[in-house]
């Protein structure tokens, strides 16, 4: 069933078929039914799960597999289901119960991101040259909180990396407002410290608004 619906691509949440009914609950992405006969959607999508299956890391949502339907030749991206909320829902939920978020949960929470981002950033390929990824939308909506505590960075639509084909048009800004380091509103593609100050962001603007003294 369909469980979102972007600008690019839609989100579905499926099940894989197993052995005597042993199914296993997983998200499949793919362009949007007005966008797939769009080169640059499809080279953006593909570049997603190109970049996206490079990663293997606790705090990365891993790519399960990314393959082409056999019918219709249209591609598709099996990643794994993260059972729980993203950071912004929870956010909104603590602020709807008067719920206070404590600083060591806070403090947790910002270091499970931040040693997530640093393999991201950290990442080499075979031939140990640096990816250069850079994931670029790091926002609460794109951190996956699961009920069984687990933190995962999702999303890396708009991730820049060595192993990109299709490059952002200069000028153009797919991150969320608020969370766009100044560098790159002024055009510039930016490295690994952007990610570092949407960290910062979300973290002063959580804490500020849900734990406030």
């Amino acid at each position: 069933k369909r469980i979102a619906k972007g600008g690019m691509g839609e989100v579905l949440l499926a099940a894989t078929s197993g052995i005597e009914g042993a199914e296993r609950p997983v998200i499949v992405k793919m362009i949007r039914e007005e966008h797939r006969t769009d080169a640059s959607f499809r080279a953006r999508f593909l570049d997603e799960a190109r970049v996206q299956a490079q990663l293997s890391h606790s705090g990365v949502a891993a790519i399960l597999d990314a393959t082409t339907d056999e019918a219709t030749g249209e591609p598709y991206v099996v990643v794994e289901h993260v059972d729980g909320r993203n950071l912004g829902d929870v956010r909104a939920r603590a602020l709807a119960t008067g719920t206070r978020v404590e600083w060591a949960e806070s403090v947790a929470v910002a270091q499970l991101i931040a040693e997530s981002l640093a393999h991201v950033h950290d990442r080499r390929d075979p031939q140990g040259q640096p990816l250069a990824i850079v994931h670029r939308d790091l926002s609460p909506q794109n951190v996956m909180v699961a009920f069984t505590g687990e933190v995962k960075l999702i999303d890396f639509g708009t991730a820049r990396g060595q192993n990109r084909r299709c490059h952002t048009v200069a000028g153009v800004v797919f991150a969320k407002p608020g969370y766009v380091a100044p560098e790159v509103a002024n055009g510039d593609s930016g490295d690994f410290r952007v990610d570092l100050y949407a960290l910062e962001i979300g973290r002063a603007s959580c804490r500020e608004r849900v734990s406030s003294p």
